[in-house]
């Protein structure tokens, strides 16, 4: 039979003290945490960087095409200038 002190004594146990193994799988738990958080920064970070690389290479391909177009506007005016000397010599 249960005594009525076990139930509704006035003295609260304390909790026990973790255990070794408790302890060093706690510790590792912590440095999982840490290492997994660390991991998900990186990705963030890498992702970040390719967003950027790709941002630029679409600017470069941009700058590259005005570049294009102007080097093409210069030669059709080269020509059309040649063109109109060999007329004026006519």
């Amino acid at each position: 039979m249960d005594s009525p002190m076990s139930q509704d004594s006035p003295i609260e146990k304390e909790p026990r003290p973790i255990g070794r193994k408790a302890a060093k799988a706690e510790r590792g738990s912590n440095s999982t945490k840490s290492s997994s958080k660390y991991l998900e920064e990186l990705s963030k970070m890498q992702a970040m960087r390719i967003e950027m690389d790709m941002k630029q290479q679409e600017h470069d391909r941009a700058i590259d095409v005005e570049n294009a177009k102007e080097r093409e506007y210069v030669r059709q005016q080269r020509e059309y200038a040649r063109q109109e000397r060999e007329y004026a010599r006519q």
